[in-house]
């Protein structure tokens, strides 16, 4: 299904996805007909896109950027066809690039505001923590049922449980202890990686990523953008934050 959603919004055919598919041209014919009866706005979506960019001979983002299409002047179709690609390529990949960068500035905004990411201590080599979180179609785990290890206190939004998110506030969640000693190491595509030290700051700056991952599609989009969080000794051995949660419960119990 994947294969088929992004071949078809990137321009490919029935002939390039059976190829991807490994089935007959047919198969992805039928493949594709059926994404489109299952969700009819995709082929809305692709035509109303290519009409605009083509009668103004650009794209323009939500965010206000915008990518010139001479191509669409063009008397070859070829070169029309190569920029009705372009057009929803540009769009799609756009959002998300500009999405992702507005999750940091909200990451940025909300240590600046809530606390700074390194007041009071550096990142300890020996304990600390990688923190991944990316675009995923699961919406996460219920905060209201997650304490941290080694104490009784659990992380909720101000509604007393749910699943972090947009409409859960920054400030309630920075600051349940210590100020956060976590940093933004890198981006990778819809990703944020993040260096933090180990314990209760996990789940603090957990929560507030997630918070900044979610909320940066409000007011674009009427479906949820939901974010998956991962934790590791480092990005090779990244686990599901509730996997994380139940081996460090595990762990605290075993000791003495």
């Amino acid at each position: 299904a994947k294969r088929t959603v992004y071949g078809i919004l990137f321009g490919q055919g029935k002939v390039g996805l059976a190829e991807k598919l490994g089935v007959s041209q047919p198969e992805a014919a039928g493949f594709m007909a059926a994404l489109f009866n299952a969700f009819p706005g995709v082929k809305r979506f692709l035509k109303d896109t290519k009409a605009s960019a083509a009668k103004t001979r650009m794209v323009l983002l939500p965010s206000g950027r915008h990518r010139p299409l001479p191509g669409f002047a063009s008397k070859m179709p070829s070169e029309r066809a190569e920029s009705e690609r372009k057009a929803v390529n540009t769009l799609v990949q756009g959002m998300a690039a500009d999405m992702v960068k507005a999750a940091m500035l909200r990451w940025v905004s909300a240590v600046s505001t809530g606390g700074p990411p390194f007041a009071g201590s550096t990142i300890h080599p020996d304990s600390r923590r990688n923190l991944s979180v990316d675009r995923n179609t699961d919406g996460g785990i219920p905060l209201d049922r997650v304490h941290h290890p080694g104490t009784s206190r659990p992380i909720s939004g101000p509604r007393g449980g749910g699943v972090v998110g947009s409409s859960t506030h920054v400030s309630d969640v920075i600051g349940c202890a210590d100020p956060l000693r976590v940093r933004l190491v890198a981006q990778i595509h819809d990703e944020l990686l993040f260096e933090c030290d180990d314990g209760p700051y996990v789940l603090e700056a957990a929560a507030v990523v997630r918070m900044c991952m979610e909320a940066a599609g409000e007011g674009k989009f009427l479906v949820p953008t939901p974010a998956k969080v991962m934790v590791g000794r480092n990005w090779a051995e990244l686990v599901p934050l509730d996997v994380w949660i139940a081996s460090a419960r595990i762990s605290s119990s075993l000791q003495p």
